[in-house]
């Protein structure tokens, strides 16, 4: 009966200390997420105005005297394009730092949803947006991810390195044949 109880208040810790860290995750990344999407508006507008100017410039037939304003609010847009990427890297690395608390280690990242979570190995669904993950079967940028694979049985994306699909529980390689 200790056993049982012991059992059960580690297991109540476990989810508590989860329940904790992805709580924690969650309001970093959608803190994380608002920021870029700030600069990502920030920087579409920059490039209005870059648009607008060298429009202006052109009609009045002065583009070679405005070299410099150009190049300033490229200049602008560029860093701005610089600002996105490092907050999409902090994005990765609090995803990393809540996988590496619950004693998890890293995950591999199969490829990323359409809103730019990062899919993990093992995940069904996209934790920010919910689509399931066998709609996602291509990154971002439209290729095929060679660390994923297909069950042959439930077509669930897994990683290169599976042994046994996590959704359906299906023999993975060459053993499945």
């Amino acid at each position: 009966m200790v056993e049982f109880f012991d059992k059960l208040r580690k297991g109540f810790d476990k989810g508590v200390t989860t329940v904790s860290v992805r709580s924690k995750e969650m309001l970093e990344t959608t803190q994380l997420r608002t920021q870029v999407k700030t600069l990502q508006e920030e920087r579409q507008r920059g490039l209005e105005e870059l648009g607008s100017i060298v429009y202006t410039l052109h009609l009045q037939g002065k583009l070679n005297e405005g070299v410099e304003r150009v190049q300033a609010k490229c200049g602008m847009v560029a860093t701005l394009d610089q600002k996105i990427r490092e907050k999409e890297a902090e994005i990765r690395q609090t995803h990393r730092k809540a996988q590496e608390a619950l004693g998890g280690g890293e995950l591999r990242i199969l490829g990323e949803c359409s809103c730019g979570t990062a899919i993990h190995e093992g995940t069904k669904f996209c934790r920010t947006c919910g689509r399931p993950v066998e709609e996602l079967g291509t990154r971002a940028e439209g290729t095929q991810d060679p660390g994923a694979i297909r069950c042959p049985q439930c077509d669930a994306l897994l990683a290169v390195t599976a042994r046994f699909c996590g959704n359906c529980g299906a023999r993975i390689g060459a053993e499945s044949v």
